[in-house]
C-alpha cells in the first residue's frame, strides 16, 4: 500500500502548534486486521492531552483527504484513550463495481500501559463492522524543520 511514504508527510502536516503544546505522536501497526475491510496496516495519531486536541491519519483518511484530519477524543482516563471520527465520501469497489459517497466511522482505543490498540470500523448504513488490533509506539511530536 502507498500509505507508508505519506505517513511521514502527513505527520509533518499536523502542525507546529501541536508540537509546541507537547503533543504525543502514536505510530500504530495493526497486525490483526480483517482482510476485507477499509482498515490499513498503519495508523498515526497526534494527541495533546493538555488541550484535548487530536489529529489522525490512516489509509482511509489519506485516500479521502490527502492529509490528517481532526478527531474527537471520546475518553481519556488513566487506563485508555479512545478517539472517534467519521470519514465521509469514501469510494468503494466491490466485484468490479465502483460506488462513492459512503461514510465510515472509526473508533480507536489505545491502552496506556501497554500501548496496545484496538480499532473498529463501521460502514454507516450497513449492518456489519470490522475490528482489528495491534501495537503503537509513543514519542513526542516534533515537526521537522525546513
Amino acid at each position: 500500500m502507498y500509505l507508508g511514504k505519506f505517513l511521514v508527510a502527513t505527520t509533518l502536516m499536523m502542525g507546529a502548534t501541536a508540537a509546541q503544546a507537547g503533543a504525543t505522536l502514536y505510530k500504530c501497526t495493526l497486525n490483526n486486521r480483517p482482510s476485507r475491510s477499509f482498515m490499513s496496516k498503519k495508523l498515526e495519531i497526534a494527541y495533546d492531552a493538555r488541550t484535548g486536541k487530536a489529529k489522525a491519519v490512516d489509509g482511509l483518511i489519506w485516500r479521502a483527504f490527502g492529509k490528517a484530519m481532526p478527531v474527537k477524543v471520546v475518553v481519556d482516563n488513566p487506563a485508555r484513550i479512545t478517539f472517534r471520527w467519521e470519514v465521509k465520501n469514501v469510494d468503494v469497489r466491490s466485484k468490479g463495481v465502483a460506488s462513492s459517497g459512503h461514510s465510515v466511522r472509526e473508533t480507536v482505543t489505545l491502552l496506556k500501559d501497554t500501548l496496545d490498540v484496538q480499532v473498529r470500523q463501521m460502514p454507516l448504513g450497513y449492518d456489519n463492522s470490522f475490528a482489528g488490533s495491534g501495537h503503537c509506539t509513543a514519542q513526542p511530536y516534533i515537526p521537522r524543520r525546513k
